[in-house]
């Protein structure tokens, strides 16, 4: 449409069709690229069954090995094109809030994941991958890492299901790992006390992670007002986050917008267009 001149502006393109696109039509069209609108990841559910917070050490080391099968560079490469970037936290480094320093990230190692397997004589451990029927990359990644799964020697499934019905999965507990993503949050506070505080009601629908120093960082974090010191809590937040593996962080999502040359002083949001209230559509125009 937009080659056509049926359009001046498109908002959303193609992670297949955007590196192509960027490489031969600069010089014709403006592009816009946002590299973080969002956080894809995974979450364990963590609330019952072999993954639980309750199952202690071997529970833990049971999500420890689902992480060492999943390999991100992969995801990156057939899932976004090789757009934007892979992640060991919420924030890329795009970010005012990228964080350096993040610690204890479960490196690809299906080998590992095999060890822990048989060492915990779970070989063949159930574990069911869902994702939304909406989103492509969430269907996309989830195939794939069931795939990773499978390999390293779970007893791995893979369904997609509409969102009234994987919102009813998360309340019964009844999923193993969900493909899923997050909007990107400018306030920290507005993902680590959604999704990572154990007494948030988001958390308890979807992962039911709990660790009782996440929970102290993440209120001292909330109480403190030095930018720099909130940084250093969030970086311990996100350490421990990925030792106990409630979740896994796996890669930006991105978004490329581009219009016709005609289109006059927009600037994309950081977080990606199009809305009148953050970003620069309210000051775009067509000349000619």
């Amino acid at each position: 449409a937009l080659r056509s001149g049926e359009v001046d502006m498109i908002e959303n393109m193609s992670y297949f069709d955007a590196p192509d696109f960027i490489k031969n039509e600069s010089e014709t069209y403006n592009i816009f690229k946002s590299p973080q609108v969002g956080l894809a990841h995974y979450n364990i559910q963590s609330k019952s069954g072999p993954f639980a917070m309750s199952g202690g050490a071997d529970a833990k080391l049971l999500r420890q090995a689902v992480v060492h099968a999943i390999d991100k560079e992969a995801i990156h490469q057939a899932v976004f094109n090789g757009l934007s970037e892979k992640l060991t936290g919420f924030y890329s480094t795009s970010s005012p809030w990228h964080m350096e320093g993040i610690q204890n990230v479960k490196e690809y190692d299906p080998e590992k994941s095999r060890w822990i397997l048989n060492k915990l004589n779970a070989m063949n451990t159930p574990i069911a991958m869902v994702a939304r029927d909406t989103y492509e990359y969430m269907r996309n990644s989830g195939e794939l890492v069931h795939a990773m799964l499978t390999d390293a020697g779970f007893a791995a499934t893979n369904e997609v299901f509409d969102n009234p019905v994987l919102r009813k999965k998360y309340d019964k507990a009844d999923y193993g790992i969900d493909s899923t993503a997050s909007s990107y949050r400018f306030e920290p506070d507005g993902w680590y006390a959604r999704s990572v505080l154990s007494t948030a009601s988001e958390n308890k629908k979807r992962s039911g992670y709990k660790n009782e120093r996440v929970d102290k960082l993440v209120l001292e974090a909330r109480a403190t007002v030095d930018f720099n010191r909130r940084k250093e809590l969030y970086t311990e937040v996100e350490s421990i986050v990925n030792d106990d593996c409630p979740l896994i962080y796996t890669h930006c999502v991105p978004l490329t917008s581009a219009a016709n040359k005609r289109v006059k002083g927009y600037t994309p949001a950081f977080a990606g267009p199009f809305n009148i209230a953050g970003s620069g559509v309210r000051t775009a125009y067509i000349d000619g």
